[in-house]
C-alpha cells in the first residue's frame, strides 16, 4: 500500500458523514510531525492534495520539532517549515532542549 493510501485510509477513521453531507475530518485540525525527512515530506505532500482534492475545507497544520541534536538543525527544521507553507499547510517550528545539548545521542 503507498503513503498516499496508508494515509487515507487513516484520514477514513476521522471522518463524521452525515446522510446528504459531504464526509469531513472531525472537529479541529489534523497535526501532522514534519521532520524535513522524505517519509514526513511525503505525508504533508499527501495531507495538501487530500485536503484539496478529497476533503475541501479539511484543516491541516504541521508540528516541526527542532531536537538541536546536529549541527545546522535550526536550518533542516525552517526548510521543512518553509516546504509545508508552500504546499498550503501552516506550519511551526519547535526547538526543544534536549539533555545533553547537542551531541547527546538521539535516545536522550
Amino acid at each position: 500500500m503507498s503513503t498516499a493510501a496508508d494515509f487515507r485510509a487513516w484520514l477514513a477513521g476521522l471522518r463524521l458523514t452525515h446522510p446528504g453531507q459531504a464526509a469531513q475530518l472531525a472537529e479541529g485540525p489534523v497535526y501532522l510531525g514534519v521532520s524535513g525527512g522524505a517519509d514526513s515530506l511525503a505525508l504533508a505532500y499527501s495531507a495538501a492534495g487530500i485536503a484539496k482534492k478529497d476533503l475541501p475545507g479539511a484543516s491541516f497544520r504541521a508540528l516541526v520539532v527542532d531536537h538541536q541534536l546536529q549541527e545546522g538543525s535550526a536550518g533542516v527544521a525552517a526548510t521543512a517549515a518553509q516546504i509545508c507553507e508552500e504546499m498550503g499547510i501552516p506550519a511551526q517550528v519547535l526547538t526543544i532542549d534536549v539533555p545533553g545539548g547537542p551531541g547527546a545521542d538521539e535516545a536522550a
